[in-house]
């Protein structure tokens, strides 16, 4: 990348995504490492918490423009 004078891909960097992405595996030994790694992220604790206060929040802020709206329909009669 530092020849596709992209200045923020330092050899570090590159090195860095080929870990990450498991470049130098094969895909059957990547594709399980992936697999494992979504199971674990999809069965933690703190993610299954995380997407209940993300949902709660939705929900909120559904009420809050729904209030809104209703109070702007009010204003306007």
């Amino acid at each position: 990348m530092i020849v596709g004078e992209i200045s923020q891909l330092s050899e570090d960097s590159i090195r860095f995504l080929i870990d990450r992405l498991k470049l130098t595996k094969t895909d059957e030994e990547a594709s399980a490492e992936f697999k494992s790694k979504i199971d674990k992220a999809t069965t933690a604790t703190r993610r299954r918490f995380d997407s209940v206060a993300h949902n709660l929040m939705d929900e909120w802020k559904k009420g809050k423009q729904k209030k809104v709206t209703n109070s702007a329909a009010v204003d306007t009669a």
